[in-house]
């Protein structure tokens, strides 16, 4: 069955109809704009698409250790017994009068522990305790919490690119001196610390837990 071709005149109807409806939503959105303009209502425009930071190809991008649970640990090391929270499953390195503790699967991107015996004293004073937590090259060192803690003292730095903090807490017991150093450090050209400010809690935790015995 052959359908009716429309006339010219009805083709011409057509087209003004169309015409006329892109005219008239123009028009619409030319007064809301004008509207928008007098009471100062903000002209709502499209947000460009966020990118997300681009990370090199090989580069490792560390976990976020900041909710990791602590259990506890009796320890010893240079004949001095302590306690101490700390995560399950770290493995144990000793030199001489210090401790290690690290992650086995991720030695170099997750937060490191010590606990040393020191040779010397405890530093006398909180600018001597500061002193000694701020002995590294960066220049951007910054010194979140400088504090006097039962037996001793708690420092904690970080780097303004969050690449680095340290958390350090000397306890003085029967004459024997203990630091708990709790760190992590990042290449320049890795991801910064994950969540930087909590993990740096979660390692004040750390320390703040050591108990000599």
């Amino acid at each position: 069955m052959s359908h009716p071709v429309p006339s010219t005149l009805a083709r011409t109807s057509i087209r003004a109809a169309l015409v006329l409806t892109l005219g008239v939503a123009a028009a619409c959105g030319a007064k809301r704009d004008e509207r928008a303009a007098k009471d100062g209502t903000p002209i709502a425009t499209p947000a460009p698409a966020a990118k997300p930071a681009a990370v090199p190809r090989g580069t490792t991008v560390p976990a976020d250790y900041s909710r990791v649970t602590l259990a506890r640990v009796d320890d010893e090391v240079a004949g001095v017994g302590y306690s101490i929270d700390l995560p399950a499953g770290l493995a144990r390195e000793v030199e001489d009068a210090s401790v290690q503790w690290t992650w086995p699967d991720a030695p170099l991107s997750a937060p490191s522990i010590s606990i040393t015996v020191l040779d010397g004293p405890a530093p006398a004073t909180l600018d001597e305790a500061v002193g000694d937590a701020s002995l590294t090259s960066d220049q951007d060192l910054v010194v979140d919490t400088q504090r006097q803690v039962p037996g001793g003292f708690l420092v904690a730095v970080h780097t303004a690119d969050d690449r680095y903090f340290a958390i350090d807490v000397w306890r003085t017991n029967a004459g024997k001196v203990l630091r708990c150093n709790t760190s992590h450090r990042l290449a320049a050209g890795e991801p910064p610390i994950p969540n930087r400010a909590a993990t740096a809690a979660w390692g004040e935790q750390v320390c703040l837990s050591l108990a000599p015995r």
